[in-house]
């Protein structure tokens, strides 16, 4: 993706914003309700709650418990499963598809376009059905189609416009359209939607990085850093700004600087393990094979982190298998 001529004015307009927006929902955790959850308003006699899963899924659960609540026989999608349900059943599913399979590789696509063809003919029998919608959007990005991608989120903001997440897909998938004007406004509604998740902040960052423009990329991530002192994900887009510059050792002080560990000397789980991927490309460049080598095996023993969607597990054993034999030489 190439800069483009907006991205300068787009910056001093975004990062000077405030921080903070009166229309922010009071929390970041709250699970949302939505009234018509179990059929685009047929039922009145119900209400439901949905609540984001891995992957920026949306499952659907009833009011007082984790279970979807059943819905009248008019609601239901295949006889005896309500809309909550089947949406759940498909989405555990996908989900335990991505986890099984390698990312671009030829088994994941057949996960995705299963899921795929259930969430479209689910909108055949209700198509207003939000987790329907915001959920085939989802699939459709992680097949690399964003253009239909965009026409199901839009239509999922449509039924529920206060939900941080649809905004954040949104941006990403204008991104992959080359369309900076509008990736760079939903990332900065996302923002304000939920200001307590710099997450879409964060995305502005590895979009202005990913296009080259790195002062706004330094920007932006500094930003976080100002309202997050520690944030992983900002520390991490700091130390890929600098690698991208071929200044590694640089790179490297900003990725050790994420704390990883507990005092006693267990391992947090609270920031981003994308981490360990680019201190052993850092380590690679730098010749300390031995430290890659430590840190391939910290990445590998997490084959189900969210970093492992976007990038291939066995490509990732196999420059681990390249470091191991550099580090055996060095000895």
């Amino acid at each position: 993706m190439k800069a483009s001529g907006f991205i300068l004015a787009l910056t001093y307009w975004l990062l000077a914003a405030p921080l903070h927006s009166q229309d922010a929902p009071p929390s970041a955790d709250e699970t949302l309700e939505f009234p018509d959850l179990i059929a685009s308003g047929k039922s009145n006699t119900t209400v439901g709650t949905f609540r984001a899963a891995r992957y920026d899924f949306v499952l659907c659960a009833g009011r007082d418990s984790p279970d979807p609540p059943p819905g009248r026989q008019i609601d239901e999608i295949e006889p005896g499963v309500s809309a909550g349900a089947y949406n759940n059943r498909i989405t555990a599913a996908v989900i335990r598809g991505i986890d099984a399979t390698d990312a671009g590789s030829a088994a994941r696509r057949s996960v995705l376009t299963v899921a795929e063809d259930a969430y479209v003919l689910a909108l055949k029998k209700d198509p207003q059905f939000f987790p329907f919608l915001h959920n085939l959007g989802r699939v459709k990005l992680l097949l690399n189609l964003p253009e239909q991608a965009l026409s199901y989120l839009a239509l999922a903001r449509s039924r529920l416009p206060e939900f941080a997440i649809g905004y954040l897909l949104m941006g990403r998938a204008h991104a992959r359209l080359n369309d900076g004007l509008s990736a760079v406004e939903n990332f900065r509604t996302a923002y304000r939607k939920n200001p307590f998740d710099p997450t879409a902040l964060v995305a502005l960052g590895d979009f202005y990085l990913e296009s080259g423009a790195f002062p706004q990329s330094r920007d932006a991530y500094e930003r976080i850093l100002k309202q997050f002192p520690d944030n992983a994900q900002a520390r991490i887009g700091l130390g890929r700004l600098h690698m991208q510059k071929a200044e590694f050792f640089r790179a490297r002080s900003y990725f050790e600087s994420v704390r990883t560990q507990n005092i006693d000397g267990s391992w947090r789980d609270d920031y981003d393990r994308a981490l360990h991927f680019y201190l052993a490309e850092v380590c690679t460049n730098l010749k300390d094979y031995k430290e890659a080598l430590r840190q391939y095996d910290r990445m590998l023993e997490h084959p189900e982190d969210p970093f492992f969607l976007d990038h291939s597990l066995a490509l990732l054993k196999k420059r681990r298998e390249v470091v191991q034999k550099l580090a055996a030489e060095q000895r």
